[in-house]
């Protein structure tokens, strides 16, 4: 029988200093957030095709995109199968596939209201007015939701490999700054670890009051 710290990878417990209980921590604080992330990858993947369904009921199987061709052949030779219908695709759509297709069919606007989004809420550090194109101004509506919407990915991917959530970065000046941080027109923008849930509840609000309501049920 291996013993526990072999279980787990000494490697793996590094970022919390061989601290196991701190690792346990972290596992319980993301099995917290775990159902408001799946509610945002479920809403954002809906949210596409029910947009892309309107124009056309199957939009996955008729697309000439050379990603979404790949993913359809790379899910039938999953499958074992030489056709899936649309749900079974959509069900099985990466949720790097899903924000790769809002992007590209310039949905994001449509999905999601970051009106009343503050990034700035997030962390000090997060600006409320940024260099764009050489001079200080407001990210714009769309810009907010292209940020939240990369920092979700990033957080959901970091959740799902069980990486450590609680860590921060210290600056030389002592002051710290989120590990969690996506760049938008050149500049930087992170969650600090505190912030997280208010981060995901913010994401929720932004499809509607009806799925923030439903996730606090």
């Amino acid at each position: 029988m291996l013993d526990l710290e072999t279980l787990l990878s000494l490697k793996r417990l590094g970022p919390y200093n061989g601290d196991l209980q701190a690792h346990l921590d972290n596992l319980k604080l993301i099995g917290k957030y775990t159902p408001k992330i799946a509610l945002v990858e479920i809403a954002l993947r809906n949210s596409l095709d029910h947009l892309l369904s309107a124009k056309d009921t199957e939009w996955i199987n008729n697309s000439t995109d050379p990603r979404v061709i790949q993913m359809r052949t790379e899910t039938l030779k999953a499958c074992k199968a030489t056709t899936l219908n649309h749900d079974s695709h959509l069900s099985k759509m990466t949720l790097g596939m899903v924000i790769y297709l809002i992007r590209q069919e310039k949905l994001l606007a449509h999905i999601l209201d970051a009106t009343k989004i503050e990034l700035q809420s997030y962390d000090p550090s997060n600006k409320k007015r940024h260099f764009i194109n050489g001079r200080k101004s407001h990210l714009n509506h769309y810009h907010k939701a292209e940020a939240v919407l990369s920092l979700f990915h990033i957080l959901r991917n970091r959740c799902y490999h069980w990486e450590n959530i609680t860590k921060v970065r210290v600056g030389k000046n002592g002051q710290t700054y989120p590990r969690l941080t996506t760049k938008i027109l050149d500049n930087f923008i992170g969650i600090h670890p505190s912030k997280i849930e208010k981060f995901l509840e913010d994401l929720l609000r932004a499809f509607g009051e009806d799925l923030l309501r439903y996730a606090n049920h």
